[in-house]
């Protein structure tokens, strides 16, 4: 089980950082030309300096300003940051005792995931008339795809452990009051005997006394 548990994380981390090395930094993958139109940048360097693809075509097919068209390209880039860190740190969940509950690591997974493919869609749409956009886009998709089984299983393991855990609870307190119980009568016995002990040695030091003063 936890070798199937680490293969599935490890197929969301690889997804995940593919995705974001492909719309970040491969440039040949996504290229975006420059305001005058004879340089071409990366999307990571187009949201960095402020620039968009066919600004003109997005201001004249929707009502979003330049400026508005670039903190959404933005928050996608952040989100899809945000979903590599995630799906980073659910791979060593092992090592960080707040991820041992299945609670937290079910909802981390799931926020990776779908910020992932927020991410990813939202900018496949924003570059959708890149040239080349739609070859690479089906590709990212795919990826994108691939995470819905990787999801299930997660959620799946996620909901088994969560029940294991409430069916051990009663037992585990039950477990812990007995002990607590059996601790007591331990205690109070030792403290019944030390009593008696004590008791019987008084009454033999009475008794010598007692003999020594009739003699």
């Amino acid at each position: 089980m936890c070798a199937a548990n680490t293969l599935a994380l490890l197929i969301l981390g690889a997804g995940t950082a593919i995705q974001f090395c492909s719309i970040c930094f491969v440039e040949e993958w996504f290229r975006w030309p420059k305001l005058n139109g004879t340089e071409t940048l990366s999307l990571w360097q187009a949201c960095l300096d402020g620039r968009c693809v066919n600004i003109s075509t997005f201001l004249k097919d929707t009502s979003l300003s330049y400026a508005q068209i670039l903190t959404i390209q933005r928050l996608l880039v952040i989100s899809l940051i945000c979903a590599c860190l995630a799906t980073t740190t659910l791979l060593f969940h092992n090592c960080l005792p707040v991820y041992r509950s299945c609670s937290i690591r079910w909802l981390v997974s799931v926020l990776a995931i779908f910020a992932s493919m927020l991410a990813f869609i939202g900018l496949t749409i924003f570059q959708i008339e890149v040239k080349g956009a739609y070859r690479k886009s089906k590709l990212g998709l795919g990826i994108v795809l691939m995470h819905f089984p990787v999801m299930m299983y997660l959620l799946s393991v996620a909901m088994v452990h969560a029940r294991t855990e409430q069916a051990q609870q009663p037992a585990v307190t039950e477990g812990i009051a007995m002990e607590d119980s059996l601790y007591n009568t331990e205690e109070n016995e030792s403290s019944y005997l030390l009593q008696r002990q004590q008791n019987s040695y008084i009454k033999m030091k009475i008794g010598t006394f007692s003999k020594s003063r009739y003699i």
